[in-house]
């Protein structure tokens, strides 16, 4: 997302955005949120993350054939579409005043615009299914998913995001594995056991 909350203070703090500014029109009825995307955030294909990637996840997000309703009502209703003002600045317009549009869009996931930018049935019979590029501290792959026992998420040697305040210290493990049990008392005596 291009900002997250602070832990603690619950305010919000940098993520994909260095930094933001909020400016509410001269009738009080709507805002205009501009984000600055970090020009060393790159996606784990080492492309760089674009105002265009967020303008797309937006877009797909609002998208009729894309079957979510509820992502299509939340930013069409709250926002106009989005502007690309240069490579790494983005700004919407809200179509009301409502402090949760800044932590909608804000905290929207960024997908890369050239995975996103597909047609309905392609998103739906292939993408629904596939492992999106991150750009966060870690990576999935396809042979890492064993379906009904485990999925396994490997660090990244690479994430731009290591050396920023928000980063540091943080995402240490090499790897997590995540176990798939469905029996809440199997879970429940496992948990109890320490495994």
């Amino acid at each position: 997302s291009l900002v997250q909350l602070h832990p603690e203070t619950k305010e919000y703090i940098p993520y994909l955005a260095t930094h933001w500014k909020i400016e509410s029109a001269d009738d009080k009825k709507t805002q205009t949120f501009s984000f600055h995307i970090n020009p060393k955030a790159k996606w784990a294909d080492g492309s760089p993350v674009t105002a265009e990637d967020v303008k797309a996840s937006w877009i797909h997000r609002t998208r009729e054939d894309r079957s979510d309703p509820s992502n299509r009502m939340t930013f069409l209703e709250g926002y106009q579409e989005p502007q690309v003002v240069d490579k790494l600045t983005v700004k919407v317009i809200t179509k009301e005043l409502n402090w949760r549009l800044f932590l909608y869009f804000g905290g929207m996931a960024i997908f890369p615009a050239k995975e996103v930018s597909v047609d309905g049935k392609t998103y739906l019979d292939d993408w629904n299914w596939k492992l999106w590029t991150p750009s966060g501290p870690y990576t999935l792959k396809e042979e890492d998913v064993k379906k009904g026992d485990s999925v396994i998420l490997n660090r990244r040697n690479d994430w731009w995001g290591e050396t920023e305040l928000w980063g540091r210290n943080c995402f240490n493990w090499d790897q997590i594995k995540f176990l798939v049990v469905r029996d809440a008392e199997l879970q429940y005596e496992m948990f109890k056991k320490g495994d």
